[in-house]
């Protein structure tokens, strides 16, 4: 599914995997994974055979929650409705965010960077065939030496199976599910700062992390240590998951 049809990208699929196993036992990867990840094959010829682009997606209500820094972690949140909007006039109005990647249109483009975040460039060829280029003022249109990318799915969504959450968000996220009592003076502020640490390695982390907790919430560990665990309750007020 993920790798598409065709032997050719089948076997170039068990090969990589093979070696992403020996990098895996061996430790041999960069720690964090450097994006974007390159030698991918085109969305087009995977993503877009489930994810199809001519679908119409429409709106999308949205609400995320924050807890701000201050003693009592005041709850902060934003509504949100997503247009995220569809391909195909035949489904419903094209538009929305995804207009980049609408069934008829091209998009192409040129980064300076490595990373792909620096882009002073940019074509588009609509449905009738017209070019529009955008660029910076101090480009001097000289794409000799800059790589033109077509755009597709995984200029966005780099890690859509992968997806990693900073210590804020995830201190957020658990706040949210109960997790981490809400109640707990600047509990978000020290969580957050543990978890941004430096840590020797993942044990010591752990540790430290418990540690430096429950020095500064002495009774509420102690009462959590008298409960006994069972279904309704489960002493996970440190866990920063």
């Amino acid at each position: 599914m993920h790798i598409g049809k065709g032997a050719t990208w089948y076997v170039r699929s068990k090969l990589s995997g093979t070696y992403q196993v020996y990098a895996n036992l061996a430790k041999k990867y960069p720690t964090p994974i450097p994006t974007p990840i390159k030698n991918l094959r085109p969305a087009q010829e995977t993503c877009e055979q489930c994810h199809w682009p001519k679908k119409f997606v429409g709106n999308l209500d949205s609400t995320i929650n924050y807890y701000l820094p201050d003693k009592s972690n005041s709850l902060y949140s934003i509504r949100l409705l997503l247009k995220v909007g569809g391909g195909d006039p035949t489904h419903g109005p094209v538009g929305g965010i995804h207009w980049h990647m609408n069934v008829g249109k091209k998009i192409e483009y040129a980064a300076s960077d490595e990373a792909r975040q620096k882009i002073p460039w940019v074509r588009v060829t609509d449905e009738r065939g017209v070019v529009t280029e955008f660029r910076v003022k101090s480009f001097t249109n000289d794409l000799s030496q800059l790589p033109v990318r077509t755009m597709d799915c995984m200029d966005c969504h780099n890690r859509p199976a992968h997806k990693l959450q900073s210590p804020e968000s995830a201190v957020n996220l658990a706040m949210a599910l109960g997790r981490i009592d809400t109640g707990l003076p600047f509990i978000k502020t020290n969580a957050v700062g543990v978890l941004c640490a430096t840590y020797k390695d993942a044990a010591t982390a752990l540790q430290s992390i418990a540690t430096t907790l429950a020095q500064r919430y002495p009774q509420t560990l102690a009462s959590v240590r008298r409960l006994k665990p069972s279904k309704r309750f489960t002493p996970t007020t440190f866990s920063p998951r």
